[in-house]
């Protein structure tokens, strides 16, 4: 059966529903928005004008410059049939033009715009990540536009969806300030630009179901899901206690302020509606076109198309309806019954591991695991810090998660995994750092100072081992110095906690791999170290060591 609820987000509820009120008491209406980023473009204004765009009542103009619905007029004039006089036939021409006329001027207006919103593309440079997303924004907009009073998808509709594709994709530089001081709408910004791009991928999803390309064309609607999931893992941290769109609807709706992260935000419910992103996707790709994509697939290319990776997308498509999205039902070829969408991905899943190899398949298992533990360690524990962690630290977590789930916290080779991830994470936040400010310093590091036996044979020690020595033995005092210099706010006892931690992994650990001389570590141990370092029930070691190391760019 589909979902219970029977319409879409997006049809049920206009910009002015959830849209944050300081937002809209900002931008009253498009032409508001529009006059800012005509003279002073911000990413709230591009938010207001793409997603108020998207709402079929709203106008750019003012009210005697507006597009007449003729035939409403029509009808009202003359409800009776053969009624219309001929004078109707000469003022209804002139209207249609008026009409034609404000289309092509607005358009005219909105393409001047997006031409001087366009970031300057520098060789060897970054752009500056708003300007991306307000050019995004603005894109977007313009696509919504043409659609509308185009007529259909135009080949100037088609360039502007690829161009702004295209500068999503390039890397960018954060922005100088910080969210909190850029403005009071991050949360609000960040799930907007990745629904924004969201939408642009999914109209991407029609361009090549057009042309038969079906292959990228579940491509495009892929990453369009991957987008709505990262918009929807963005908002566990700052929403709780809704179980989807509706309840967050009916809550919001009479609340005059909301909470985002530890922030008093006068306003609306904003795009922080659990599953929104799904809602979007719905309401622009129909479900039986995406079945149609896969069935075309499956019919005309069946030993030409990459199975291993049309699996993959099927797993991601199908979160398009999930609860609370509407699940309608869809007809299929490769099946003789009808099914929910939502079905269909699962089994359509299933045949497209059917087409695969035995070493394929066995390849793609493996790979789905690493791709599932990555997902949980990314939204659980490390969201965007994940991206700081080095590839080596970042696969040995993959490894000790994969490890620790399978066996419900029973196999001690969690512990190597995890020594080699707090290796490399000490070594990049701590350490590194630490030696390059005795260098700033002209001081002498106390390691160095001479080369007794005892230190050539630490260099056989394991990384750890020479960590620990190195920052709480051989120069205590001056990494006290350098700690309480680098990071004033951190409490002195978090390091010698550290200290602590990172002894008790080590001697743990080398109980595991050596048990006929130290003893067998308890499963307990195994659970304490994982929650302990990763953080389940507590703050995590490695994400708090991350946050201590400035952001690189993107």
């Amino acid at each position: 059966m589909g979902s219970e609820l029977e319409e879409n987000l997006f049809e049920r509820y206009s910009y002015h529903s959830w849209a944050p009120k300081q937002l809209q008491e900002l931008f009253p209406t498009l032409k508001d928005a529009l006059h800012a980023l005509g003279t002073n473009p911000s990413p709230e204004a591009a938010m207001v004008f793409f997603w108020e765009m998207l709402d079929p009542a709203s106008e750019i103009g003012e009210a005697d410059d507006e597009v007449l619905d003729v035939d409403w007029l029509e009808r009202e004039m003359f409800p009776e049939p053969g009624s219309r006089p001929a004078y109707w036939i000469e003022m209804r021409h002139r209207l249609e033009e008026r009409n034609r006329e404000i289309r092509l001027r607005r358009a005219s207006q909105l393409e001047d715009l997006l031409e001087r919103l366009q970031p300057i593309l520098v060789p060897d440079e970054r752009l500056r990540e708003f300007d991306v997303w307000i050019f995004g924004h603005m894109a977007a907009a313009l696509a919504v536009w043409l659609e509308r009073n185009g007529g259909g998808f135009s080949e100037r509709y088609w360039e502007v969806v690829d161009r702004a594709l295209a500068l999503f994709q390039r890397p960018t530089t954060e922005n100088n300030r910080s969210w909190e001081e850029e403005t009071e709408f991050s949360l609000d910004l960040v799930t907007s630009k990745r629904l924004v791009e969201a939408f642009l991928w999914s109209k991407a999803f029609h361009k090549h179901n057009l042309e038969f390309s079906s292959e990228q064309a579940l491509e495009c609607l892929y990453k369009a899901s991957m987008l709505c999931a990262q918009a929807d893992s963005d908002l566990y941290d700052c929403v709780t206690g809704f179980q989807g769109v509706e309840d967050w609807m009916l809550l919001s709706s009479g609340q005059e302020h909301r909470w985002v992260g530890d922030k008093r935000v006068e306003s609306g419910p904003g795009l922080e509606a659990p599953g929104a992103g799904f809602h979007l996707i719905s309401h622009l790709v129909p479900a039986q076109e995406a079945v149609d994509a896969f069935d075309r697939l499956f019919e005309e290319a069946p030993d030409k198309a990459n199975w291993d990776q049309i699996a993959r997308l099927c797993t991601v498509i199908q979160g398009i309806w999930e609860e609370p999205t509407p699940n309608p039902e869809v007809k299929c070829k490769s099946w003789p019954f009808e099914q929910t969408a939502r079905d269909f991905w699962v089994m359509a899943r299933g045949l497209a591991l059917k087409k695969m190899s035995p070493d394929a398949l066995v390849s793609f298992l493996r790979q789905t695991e690493r791709s599932q533990s990555e997902s949980r360690l990314r939204r659980y524990f490390f969201d965007d810090l994940w991206e700081r962690l080095s590839a080596k630290a970042q696969q040995a977590l993959i490894a000790a998660d994969r490890a620790f789930w399978a066996s419900e916290g029973r196999r001690d080779d969690v512990f190597e995994n995890l020594r080699l991830a707090v290796e490399e994470v000490v070594e990049q936040v701590l350490a590194a750092p630490f030696r390059h400010w005795l260098e700033q310093n002209n001081l002498t590091h106390a390691a160095a100072a001479s080369a007794s036996g005892e230190q050539r044979r630490e260099q056989a020690f394991l990384p750890i081992s020479r960590l620990v020595n190195e920052l709480w033995k051989q120069s205590r005092q001056r990494f006290r110095e350098f700690t309480s210099t680098k990071y004033p706010g951190v409490d002195p006892k978090f390091w010698d906690r550290l200290h602590r931690n990172l002894r008790e992994l080590r001697d743990v650990r080398g109980k595991a791999v050596h048990p006929e001389d130290r003893g067998v570590p308890t499963g307990q141990a195994i659970v304490t170290q994982y929650r302990r370092f990763l953080g389940i029930g507590q703050p995590g070691i490695l994400p708090k060591l991350l946050e201590l190391e400035p952001p690189r760019n993107k």
